[in-house]
């Protein structure tokens, strides 16, 4: 890999992780109210064709990062998704115990 390569697959790495606390809160908020749907759907879309692009001209390193993001979109848009009709956790009128998630600010209350 050229020095640009490595730059663009170690940017792209951090940005990915950088992104798994928004994951991580909305599997402990069980809350996806103040995301949007179409942009989430709008940046997968998006992610499809940089992907098209990546596999039509042969390029590796872009083909994976694409598929990675791809992945995170989707996954995001599934969360999403699923706690606009699930808010809380609350599954058919019953609330989802989550006595056992772990505290998120750092105070002890």
């Amino acid at each position: 890999m050229n020095f640009f390569e490595t730059l663009y697959a170690c940017s792209t790495t951090i940005a990915v992780l950088a992104s798994f606390p928004q994951i991580r809160q909305l599997l402990l908020t069980k809350r996806s109210d103040e995301l949007n749907l179409a942009t989430w759907t709008l940046w997968l879309g998006t992610q499809f064709v940089s992907l098209t692009y990546a596999l039509s001209i042969h390029n590796r390193l872009l083909t994976i990062v694409n598929a990675v993001w791809i992945t995170f979109y989707a996954v995001m848009l599934g969360l999403i998704t699923y706690y606009r009709r699930n808010p809380g956790g609350e599954v058919d009128g019953v609330l989802e115990d989550t006595s056992h998630q772990m505290q998120t600010d750092f105070f002890e209350e």
